[in-house]
């Protein structure tokens, strides 16, 4: 992406099935956007003690660094309260920066909302 070229903006949903919160992201996930996912992530550690959480990435057209470091950060903090955090369906350029930036050994990704 050039200089120019603007990342697309962010989209976030929640789903809850379950034991599990789904949060959907669609666009980017950069610098600029990622507090959107903070704010959701922190709404739902406000509502539950033990978070399970599931980001579906498979709308996710873009993701920097920062985008990388804020789904550490929610990794952690889940484990932190006794939950757990996957990965659902990845793609293209953001597989590849979770691949090339070590997550995807630390963080399972999976094909589908865990049962």
């Amino acid at each position: 992406m050039s200089v120019d070229e603007a990342a697309p903006s962010l989209t976030v949903t929640v789903e809850r099935q379950a034991l599990w919160t789904i949060i959907r992201l669609s666009g980017g996930l950069d610098q600029q956007s990622h507090k959107g996912l903070v704010d959701c992530v922190r709404s739902i550690f406000d509502e539950v003690d033990q978070p399970f959480v599931c980001v579906d990435l498979s709308g996710l057209q873009f993701c920097d660094s920062s985008g990388l470091a804020c789904l550490v950060m929610t990794w952690r903090a889940t484990q932190e309260r006794g939950g757990a955090l996957v990965l659902l369906r990845p793609a293209g350029q953001v597989a590849r920066l979770m691949s090339l930036g070590g997550l995807t050994e630390a963080v399972p990704v999976v094909d589908e909302v865990p049962g």
